[in-house]
């Protein structure tokens, strides 16, 4: 009888163990890939080996065509950034289909050098070198003496997460695409603390059985 549960413990964590390593995970790192699109709204799309990521550039505004000069820059970042290979190095993650993050192109960080070129514009102080650089040879954005006196119109800095909610046209990219994980996670959880279960008390029913 109790080789038996020993044998349903062992397949029981080995199952559990095998779940937990085989699970995809919903978090994001640092990862390649190409850019495949330019959205109007300024929404970076970076194709991985495994699937089309959403990207927003962290604490940059890529002006939306709603902006002066927006349809131009868009074209111009189409030009510049379409099939570039890239490193994403992740700063939030969005629900799972999204993720807010600094870019490297050719080993430059392309949030700054958009800035510094008026392709997109910060309110950190970080980036207010090469925003007032920009401004003054007026650059991209700024090329028509442009103001930002309204920072809640649609180009305003992208820090919420429903501004990543970008229009989808690939499967890859279906916000509900990874929302059967939570699901997943808690059946691993129950399978492992199953078979931990049966573990202990086998070795506590084998214990008493020895003594006796």
């Amino acid at each position: 009888m109790f080789k038996d549960v020993f044998r349903q413990h062992n397949l029981a964590l080995a199952l559990s163990g095998l779940s937990l390593f085989c699970i995809p995970s919903a978090s994001y790192a640092d990862f390649k890939g190409i850019i495949i699109e330019v959205s109007p709204r300024g929404i970076l799309t970076v194709q991985t080996s495994q699937r089309a990521v959403p990207v927003k550039l962290s604490n940059v505004v890529i002006p939306s065509i709603e902006h002066p000069e927006g349809s131009l820059i868009n074209l111009q970042l189409k030009d510049q950034l379409l099939l570039k290979t890239v490193i994403v190095q992740t700063k939030q993650s969005i629900n799972t289909s999204c993720v807010i993050a600094d870019v490297y192109l050719n080993g430059q960080n392309l949030n700054h050098s958009l800035v510094a070129h008026g392709l997109a514009w910060s309110d950190s102080p970080q980036y207010e070198p090469e925003m007032n650089g920009a401004k003054l040879r007026k650059l991209g954005m700024w090329a028509s003496g442009f103001e930002i006196t309204n920072p809640k119109r649609s180009y305003r800095p992208l820090s919420q997460s429903n501004y990543c909610d970008v229009t989808r046209s690939s499967p890859s990219l279906d916000p509900t695409h990874d929302s059967y994980m939570p699901f997943v996670n808690i059946i691993i959880l129950l399978l492992f603390g199953i078979g931990s279960g049966l573990g202990i008390w086998w070795f506590i029913t084998n214990k008493i059985e020895k003594q006796d």
